[in-house]
């Protein structure tokens, strides 16, 4: 409303300019419900379309499935994902921990940091290791592959020195979707279906996924407070076992 008023007065010659105009709208803040994501079962289905979906001489199957089950292991933004060099990447053949210390924003711009503050690292599980194992041998056949280089590289004659496009996993996920008859979760879903999966799954505490995924103990109970409703009723239940007579006797 501001914003319309004094565009109202720069277009009477009342202001020089609307100094509001470069200030981003507030955002309403998600609830868990309004989340789109899918289940482990859902997305095995969407990997396992990848090649109906795509069937042209120029599609990188391959690829595609690499990058989406990336994000959907670790978690990671996609402006993380983009951002991420094989040098931000420690491993031998047991263990490895990722550096997410960077991230392209919303102008493709290089940034220092995560996207709402400071990088984290990721350790890596054994899926998540023989997954990055498996892309560093896909893409070092390459030429002009390079340790410096990006681990998702630009699909075009730019190769390894240019982070994959924006849009393109977006256009991924959407295709995806639409084919398998499942809502479509953006990119970003494959964040909130980490969470899921780490939650219902494997029984992680909002503490643990919180620092799993790099991000805070408030958010992670904020955005994805469902997925951890059966937590808490194990919590109720251990409680309930505990057999204290004293305050028993005082109800």
């Amino acid at each position: 409303n501001v914003k319309t008023v004094l565009n109202y007065g720069v277009s009477h010659g009342y202001l020089d300019k609307n100094r509001l105009a470069e200030f981003k709208g507030l955002k309403n803040p998600k609830k868990s419900k309004d989340s789109k994501y899918w289940t482990p079962r859902e997305f095995k289905t969407v990997i396992e379309s990848i090649n109906e979906v795509y069937k042209g001489p120029q599609a990188d199957r391959t690829y595609i499935k690499y990058m989406l089950t990336f994000g959907y292991l670790t978690g990671a933004r996609k402006g993380e994902i983009r951002a991420l060099r094989w040098i931000d990447i420690e491993m031998n053949e047991s263990t490895g921990i990722i550096h997410f210390d960077h991230h392209i924003n919303d102008k493709n711009e290089l940034v220092i940091g995560r996207k709402n503050g400071d990088g984290y690292i990721f350790h890596m599980d054994a899926i998540t290791l023989d997954l990055v194992k498996k892309i560093k041998a896909y893409f070092s056949s390459r030429a002009g592959f390079s340790e410096t280089g990006y681990v998702f590289p630009s699909l075009t004659k730019e190769g390894f020195y240019q982070p994959i496009g924006d849009h393109t996993p977006t256009r991924w996920i959407e295709n995806l979707a639409r084919y398998n008859h499942l809502n479509n979760p953006t990119f970003h879903g494959l964040r909130t279906s980490n969470v899921c999966w780490l939650a219902t799954e494997i029984g992680l505490t909002p503490y643990e996924v919180a620092d799993r995924i790099g991000d805070t103990v408030e958010v992670v109970l904020r955005h994805y407070y469902s997925f951890f409703q059966e937590n808490r009723k194990k919590v109720a239940d251990k409680i309930s076992g505990y057999n204290d007579t004293y305050l028993a006797s005082l109800i």
